[in-house]
């Protein structure tokens, strides 16, 4: 099942990466929510940051959204209720889309 991406990402302090939601409509015409979740060790890979701070991580986020947000939506779709994307998710799809 796909899921829908719409609103903002935070710094997860429990988690050391960025939370965003993702939601689905069930079979009743109910919106149902996702969480979804990034670590910071993807975003500073991906982006070639060191040491970001937290505004450097929602702005890495931002700026591979659409991977990233295909990523959780595969993995939900998958079976995992909570999608966690790592640096080996996205240096998977990277090498993926260069092939």
């Amino acid at each position: 099942m796909k899921l829908t991406f719409e609103g903002q990402a935070i710094v997860e302090r429990s988690f050391d990466g960025v939370k965003f939601v993702g939601w689905y409509r069930d079979d009743d015409k109910q919106n149902q929510f996702v969480i979804c979740r990034v670590t910071r060790d993807a975003l500073e890979t991906r982006c070639r940051l060191v040491n970001a701070s937290n505004d450097d991580l929602l702005s890495a986020y931002q700026s591979i959204r659409d991977e990233v947000d295909r990523l959780a939506s595969a993995q939900f779709s998958g079976g995992i209720e909570r999608p966690l994307i790592t640096r080996d998710d996205l240096a998977r799809q990277n090498g993926a889309m260069s092939a």
